[in-house]
């Protein structure tokens, strides 16, 4: 995709990454694709606004908004018109990359989650 101001985007997310390990072995230059990565970007956290549960996570990371903004913080939503809780599955959800793709944005995203695998956003 070729853009008209230059400008990239790479956003990795992994399910259960554990992150002291995984900058650990990137100081040890046992990653070096991602050493490169983030010499040349930014490292950025995304972390569940409970102390319970990492639900609201993914919609934070796909969105690139707050629960308070994308209203997901469970993986259960509630139904009040028929007074019951349901899975969430994303569907509503506009991706981070959609309005950057419409500008013209080069990206790269991949999201690996087992949560997520069966939700197409």
């Amino acid at each position: 995709m070729s853009t008209s101001n230059g400008a990239r985007v790479l956003a990795i997310g992994i399910d259960a990454a554990e992150v002291t390990l995984v900058k650990r072995l990137i100081e040890r230059d046992e990653m070096p694709a991602l050493k490169s990565l983030g010499d040349g970007g930014s490292w950025l956290k995304v972390e569940s606004p409970e102390h319970i549960g990492s639900s609201a996570v993914w919609p934070t990371f796909v969105t690139g908004e707050e629960p308070t903004s994308h209203g997901l913080y469970s993986e259960w939503s509630w139904r009040p018109e028929a007074m019951s809780l349901s899975r969430y599955h994303g569907r509503h959800l506009t991706p981070f990359w959609k309005p950057l793709a419409q500008q013209g944005t080069s990206l790269g995203i991949f999201v690996r989650s087992s949560s997520w695998s069966n939700t197409r956003v």
